[in-house]
């Protein structure tokens, strides 16, 4: 069964068959070089990811959960789960560097007409959190919501240190999971972006302190390995 977002049906039947688009770097990254990711389309179980100088390993992800009781079902409310955690390595060193929990969540609001499904109201969330692998810093948060046509948003914060994300979604009338990417400021300034389709890309900004690029880092790998929890049936 095929769902449909109610207040954008005709023009999402109008635009079928446009191709995804590319996340559109901000002119201020223009010129920062672009790291490839490797991998992310790779065999599910022992998956890692390889972008830069770094080496995302030891992922672990847990079964697709489905949240809420019969009631929220009969209303037509799905809202799905997923946790992953990973390691960080800063590949010339073989040291790890970051490790990461994270906690994915699509939510879906519909009714059923028969042959169609209608998405009244769909949200995404993110929340995971970033620690050094020896336990030695600041813990961070990262978090990623997005709702409807607005969004995704999402801060990266410690104390009253703070990075803004904002995502560019793949297109107005995709489902709020599907983004194309996200910019990173830190203070007004941009200081890296990360393309989520596509294979994914990484770019962050030379010059930064080994621990700054090492978190910005960190916060790519828990944005490339989210996964898209619902899906057209």
């Amino acid at each position: 069964m095929k769902r449909y977002r109610a207040a954008l049906l005709i023009p999402l039947l109008a635009a079928a068959g446009c191709t995804p688009m590319r996340m559109t770097v901000p002119g201020e990254l223009s010129a920062v070089p672009e790291w490839p990711v490797q991998g992310r389309q790779g065999w599910r179980i022992g998956q890692q990811l390889r972008f830069g100088e770094y080496h995302v390993h030891d992922v672990s992800r847990g079964g697709t959960r489905s949240r809420g009781g019969i009631v929220d079902a009969l209303q037509g409310k799905t809202e799905l789960q997923q946790r992953y955690g990973f390691r960080l390595r800063l590949a010339s060193e073989g040291e790890d560097r970051w490790t990461g929990r994270c906690d994915s969540r699509d939510i879906e609001q519909g009714v059923d007409l028969g042959s169609v499904e209608l998405s009244l109201d769909e949200a995404a969330t993110l929340e995971c959190s970033l620690r050094p692998a020896d336990d030695a810093g600041e813990a961070w948060t990262l978090k990623v919501s997005a709702r409807g046509e607005d969004g995704p948003f999402g801060v990266v914060e410690s104390g009253r240190a703070r990075y803004e994300l904002q995502g560019e979604r793949m297109d107005p009338m995709e489902p709020p999971s599907r983004v194309a990417g996200f910019a990173i400021r830190r203070d007004g300034r941009f200081v890296g972006a990360v393309e989520t389709v596509n294979g994914g890309s990484v770019r962050i900004v030379p010059g930064l302190e080994p621990e700054e690029q090492h978190l910005l880092a960190a916060v790519a790998a828990a944005l490339l390995l989210r996964d898209q929890l619902i899906t057209d049936d």
